[in-house]
């Protein structure tokens, strides 16, 4: 587990953030954050995020990379769409049959369409004052909602793209699921009731 990018709290993780002001809104090129990693399965139930952008919806996405692909060879599992807000911080619950089934290992991501110039979502380089423990390793891939669906396997070393260190504004709260003895996985909500 990464410690610079989660943060448990009594009933969920939080994978991602900090959460603040940060100088950029960045590219609209999709924007794997590859070390901001899901330590655990479970489901997205809420994301929160710095929004620059009030006319720019984002597609906060969760990837997976595929075990027998090539070095950036990752599967989109699933997205939700932020709605942009003034400029501040915002949090959004995702209704049950929207929530992302997450595994351990998972990435976070951001995207957007093709037809916005910039991106919404908070963002900054270490030339910006941002210290390094917050930073992370980030592939920057010519890649719009246009291009992806959920499912699609891709192997990003074929699209123009670019590794950089960067940090993003927003963060995933993950319900994780528990083991029994047996370590079958059992629903947080089902072990609780």
């Amino acid at each position: 587990m990464n410690e610079k990018t989660t943060n448990k709290t009594k009933n969920t993780v939080t994978v991602g953030g900090p959460v603040h002001f940060l100088p950029n809104t960045g590219t609209n090129w999709l924007s794997l954050m590859l070390t901001n990693v899901v330590p655990c399965d479970g489901k997205i139930i809420n994301w929160e995020y710095f929004c620059k952008d009030q006319n720019i919806p984002t597609n906060a996405s969760v990837w997976r990379k595929v075990p027998d692909g090539e070095a950036f060879c990752y599967q989109l599992i699933g997205y939700n769409e932020l709605q942009p807000t003034p400029v501040k911080r915002s949090s959004q619950d995702i209704p049950t049959e929207d929530r992302i089934t997450v595994q351990t290992g998972d990435v976070l991501g951001v995207h957007y369409s093709v037809y916005n110039i910039n991106g919404a979502i908070a963002n900054a380089t270490d030339d910006q004052g941002v210290p390094t423990k917050q930073l992370h390793d980030t592939l920057t891939v010519e890649l719009f909602d246009e291009d992806i669906d959920i499912g699609d396997r891709l192997d990003l070393e074929h699209y123009n793209m670019k590794m950089e260190m960067r940090t993003f504004a927003i963060a995933a709260h993950v319900e994780p699921k528990e083991c029994d003895s047996d370590n079958n996985v059992i629903d947080n909500k089902e072990s609780n009731g």
